[in-house]
């Protein structure tokens, strides 16, 4: 993430390296999860220790949790459509021939 937005705080960038773990183990289970964390951020800020100043302003930060925000979205009904049992094929046709008298 900071690769792509220098300006971005560090703690964002473990935010999104959670969301984005191959294993799910690693992931936040919920969304809730997810949401307790993005809280937790904007309550302590973006500091890491005391004398590290904030580097984003507030505003560039909530962009960053919509976009957590939709991602999580994003991920979920993907992996909701992706583990939903396969639609049963179609009932085969049937045809009925009638036989007029000539």
């Amino acid at each position: 993430m900071s690769d792509l937005q220098p300006m971005t705080p560090p703690v964002f960038d473990r935010v999104v390296k959670r969301c984005l773990a191959k294993e799910p183990d690693k992931r936040w289970q919920t969304a809730a999860d997810l949401m307790e964390e993005l809280k937790w951020v904007t309550e302590v800020g973006t500091q890491v220790g005391p004398s590290i100043q904030r580097t984003a302003p507030a505003r560039s930060s909530w962009t960053v949790v919509g976009f957590m925000v939709l991602a999580a979205l994003f991920t979920g009904i993907s992996v909701w459509t992706l583990m939903r049992p396969p639609l049963s094929p179609p009932a085969p046709l049937k045809q009925l021939v009638i036989q007029l008298p000539s």
